[in-house]
């Protein structure tokens, strides 16, 4: 996420002194764009930001956390490092049931949004 404006400098200097803690953040009202080939997302004027929102989504992300972190997981690079050796597979054979879906394995596929259901769900 990139951060601009009263963003940059207001949020990402509370944002920076909580960075050990590693809050669940919730931004509502960003820009999604492609930048040297990768996917970012980014603030505008009319972004809002949640610290350690309460929904059930939020909570389970939090939940998963303090695990680790009672596992004493180091979280910081996991996502890079798995995607970096992540199997490429098509979103129909996730659809149908036909790949064998296993826990905390990493997939990655290329996809385009065309249409959302329900703009109401964080």
């Amino acid at each position: 996420m990139t951060l601009w404006g009263d963003f940059a400098e207001i949020e990402g200097q509370m944002l920076q002194s909580l960075e050990s803690e590693k809050p669940v953040l919730a931004f509502c009202d960003v820009k999604s764009s492609i930048y040297q080939g990768d996917f970012v997302l980014s603030t505008t004027p009319v972004s809002s930001l949640l610290i350690n929102p309460q929904f059930e989504k939020a909570n389970n992300l939090q939940k998963w956390n303090d695990n680790m972190k009672a596992e004493k997981v180091d979280i910081s690079l996991m996502p890079s490092r798995l995607m970096q050796t992540a199997r490429q597979v098509k979103i129909s054979n996730i659809l149908n049931g036909s790949l064998a879906i296993v826990k905390d394995m990493y997939y990655k596929f290329n996809a385009t949004v065309t249409d959302i259901d329900s703009n109401t769900d964080p």
